[in-house]
């Protein structure tokens, strides 16, 4: 058997690298999807992996360092800011601001539509009470979550119906 040559060890390893090199990406395609399978087995949970996976996500969208319009990096939020706030003035004109685009409230346009009667007004401007936000917290559906706790609204349902007698300030 003749020996190989320098050149033939270097094809050789060559392929052997390409090789290792394409297993190593597959380990990694299946461990993607089997962490995407996780991600939504989990995701539904409202729990506290899934508010980590969308606080990560969350912060891979920031923007840390921005080019000006000089072509300099400019890095961190204020900085990223100022050169935002100076692209979007430029776009809107120097003096703008919200309260430049606003147009006075026409009366006529008002009386034109149905309009809320003295009653209703008042209504509005009253204060909650127990019953009102019981009332609300019931109509959400049990999957949806109050904030990113992790405690969704059924779990404040059933806090409030084993404790009927018990206050709202509790919860």
């Amino acid at each position: 058997m003749a020996k190989p040559t320098f050149v033939d060890l270097l094809q050789k390893e060559k392929d052997q690298r390409q090789h290792y090199i394409t297993i190593g990406a597959s380990v990694i395609d299946i461990l993607w999807q089997q962490s995407k399978a996780t991600w939504i087995s989990y995701g539904d949970g409202c729990n506290r992996f899934f508010f980590a996976k969308a606080k990560q996500r969350k912060i891979e969208t920031y923007v840390y360092e921005l080019q000006d319009k000089l072509e300099h990096l400019k890095v961190g939020f204020d900085a990223v800011a100022n050169i935002m706030q100076g692209f979007y003035r430029k776009l809107l004109g120097p003096n703008t601001s919200f309260e430049d685009h606003r147009a006075p409230l026409n009366p006529q346009v008002i009386s034109m539509g149905a309009t809320l009667t003295l009653e209703q007004q008042l209504a509005l401007c009253q204060p909650f009470s127990n019953v009102d936000i019981k009332t609300t917290l019931f109509s959400i559906p049990n999957t949806k979550s109050q904030r990113p706790n992790g405690f969704t609204s059924g779990f404040y349902k059933t806090y409030l119906g084993h404790n009927k007698g018990s206050n709202m300030s509790s919860c």
